[in-house]
């Protein structure tokens, strides 16, 4: 398996985006679509460090399973 040095992680939704890392931060999206955000991942090669994205509207609100950057090949 190759790693990827750098990727992009996608979400769809017609409410505001929140991206998060595992440390808890607020990471800021880039609107790739009018429904769309993508963020930019730098792979450090952690097997502990994930993202996630959660969907939020009037009535519930909704998060990504967690992505790890362990998970982030090329096949």
């Amino acid at each position: 398996k190759n790693r990827l040095k750098k990727m992009y992680l996608i979400c769809e939704y017609s409410e505001p985006i929140v991206w998060k890392n595992s440390a808890g931060e607020t990471l800021k999206g880039s609107p790739i679509t009018p429904t769309g955000e993508s963020i930019t991942v730098k792979n450090k090669r952690s097997a502990e460090n994930f993202y996630t994205c959660t969907l939020k509207n009037a009535v519930r609100e909704e998060t990504s399973d967690p992505l790890y950057e362990r998970d982030l090949t090329l096949n």
